[in-house]
């Protein structure tokens, strides 16, 4: 019993070659394990790009739909006020009266403040 104690044991060829295959596989298989986390990384790129182009997307549609909102109000405005039941009406230019905030208060006018703001007003002269 001692005897095979102080042997030195050697390996034999099938065991050998059994090794030499298992540390092949192992080195194989990190080298796919590197190139997977690889192409995992390049994936996440272009889906985080592609999230990237649909919130652009979403913004770009959200701007024209407020820009169609807002020439669908200036068409409909301007047909109720074009309409035969506008409480509006036109005032021919010679109807009109440029008034200047600095100018003399008539007396026939309401005083009060020039609006700076607003500067010349347009009102109709009355007939």
């Amino acid at each position: 019993m001692n005897k095979h104690r102080s042997k030195k044991r050697k390996l034999s060829l099938l065991e050998t070659t059994l090794l030499v295959c298992a540390g092949l596989s192992l080195v194989g298989a990190g080298i796919l394990h590197a190139w997977f986390k690889t192409e995992n990384g390049r994936v996440q790129r272009e889906i985080s790009g592609l999230g990237n182009e649909v919130k652009d997307f979403n913004a770009r549609i959200k701007r024209l739909e407020a820009d169609i909102i807002e020439e669908q109000s200036k068409l409909m405005t301007d047909a109720v006020l074009a309409g035969p039941s506008s409480p509006f009406e036109v005032t021919p230019a010679n109807r009109l009266n440029d008034i200047h905030p600095f100018s003399q208060i008539k007396s026939n006018e309401v005083s009060g403040p020039p609006h700076l703001a607003q500067g010349p007003a347009l009102i109709a002269s009355s007939p």
